[in-house]
């Protein structure tokens, strides 16, 4: 990793020690199409190279958390972009085509994660217990706050759904609580305000499993995995919730994957972690006490030819390949940003990094990075 840059000195508060931030969702799959005639092989692609900073460091942007694409491009295009500012609005700018729209929303704080399906059902989640419903291109957004987490404190950082499911997964936890059982809730879509949520969701209880939950993804509604605090990463099949694997004991923030046959879930919170799993089971194929991996790493995306795109703080990018474990990842150096990159998402058009100042999260900024077709400023 590069020196930190000059403006690092004249910006004390985004020299930070660990990102205290909490980041993924479920990926398209890309098909090769059948021909007449053999496609030559394609050349491997430098998903370090095309980067270009949007937004970097904005201080007249919230903390940005989390990104989520339709997969479409051109008019048909919708990107997701959710963040907020502790104690104050949660916002989501929603681009549709080349215009994007930003809800605010009063007293939610940060919203962590947002997530979509095909259907066109859109949620956020976020601080204080707050879910957040829409679909696709309505005015509006359905504001609920869950009572029973409202008056805990409880946080949401984590949400995941796909077409055809009668519900979601969110998962959480209580900062202020680090000992406390983390919160993972099969949530109705039916339940359509706080008060049926905390009615109707129904609360998994991982045996033996203590501190937060971070997020939460699936291949397909029968194989979900949910990760958090403690090396967990805890697997349900058959509506069954156990423990898949136990690797550490730090804190795992991100995962995602291509399908079952290929999964990826990073963290750390003083050295970065890649996990990577299939059905033969996990390991750990970067990161260790004295690696070269630049503090937590919390934000994940995967590619079509299975290159993992990881970040975390200040600004680091860097690429993970194969199961052969790697003491050092090739990083995007300098980084774009000296903010903690805490979400991703890539489809076939375009790759995107979201973050902000996670560390120091009352003095928000926001950063986006952006890789192959363009995407229009975010209004402030």
């Amino acid at each position: 990793m590069a020196a930190a840059r000059p403006r690092c000195a004249q910006q004390k508060w985004m020299c930070r020690v660990q990102c205290s931030a909490l980041t993924s969702a479920m990926l398209p799959f890309l098909a090769w199409g059948c021909g007449a005639e053999r496609s030559p092989t394609p050349t491997a692609t430098d998903w370090l190279s095309g980067w270009t900073a949007l937004h970097a460091d904005d201080v007249a942007l919230p903390n940005l958390t989390s990104a989520w694409s339709n997969g479409e491009g051109g008019s048909g295009r919708e990107w997701l972009i959710v963040g907020g500012r502790p104690g104050g609005a949660g916002t989501i700018h929603e681009l549709h085509g080349t215009t994007w729209r930003r809800h605010t929303i009063p007293g939610a704080g940060h919203l962590w994660w947002v997530h979509g399906d095909a259907s066109g059902r859109r949620m956020a989640v976020g601080d204080g217990g707050h879910v957040l419903r829409w679909r696709s291109g309505d005015a509006a957004v359905a504001i609920a706050q869950v009572p029973s987490l409202a008056a805990a404190g409880g946080q949401l950082f984590g949400v995941w759904f796909a077409a055809g499911m009668d519900h979601a997964w969110v998962v959480g936890g209580h900062a202020a609580q680090p000992a406390a059982p983390g919160i993972l809730w099969r949530v109705p879509f039916a339940a359509d305000t706080g008060a049926a949520i905390d009615q109707t969701a129904t609360r998994v209880v991982l045996a033996g499993h203590q501190g937060m939950l971070m997020k939460v993804w699936g291949a397909d509604a029968n194989h979900v995995i949910a990760v958090g605090d403690g090396g967990g990463i805890w697997a349900v099949a058959g509506g069954v919730w156990t423990l898949a694997a136990r690797i550490g004991d730090d804190r795992f923030v991100g995962v995602t994957g291509r399908g079952i046959h290929d999964m990826i879930v990073v963290g750390g919170t003083s050295q970065g972690t890649v996990v990577r799993g299939d059905a033969s089971g996990w390991r750990q194929v970067a990161g260790c006490a004295g690696c070269g991996i630049n503090g937590n790493l919390a934000a994940v995306a995967v590619a079509p030819d299975g290159t993992a795109l990881v970040g975390g703080a200040r600004g680091y990018l860097a690429l993970q390949r194969g199961a052969a474990a790697a003491k050092d990842l090739r990083a995007l150096d300098p980084p774009l940003t000296e903010l903690d990159l805490h979400g991703a998402w890539l489809d076939a058009h375009s790759a995107v990094f979201v973050g902000g100042n996670l560390t120091n999260p009352a003095i928000a900024a926001g950063t986006l990075l952006v890789r192959g077709d363009p995407l229009p400023a975010l209004p402030p």
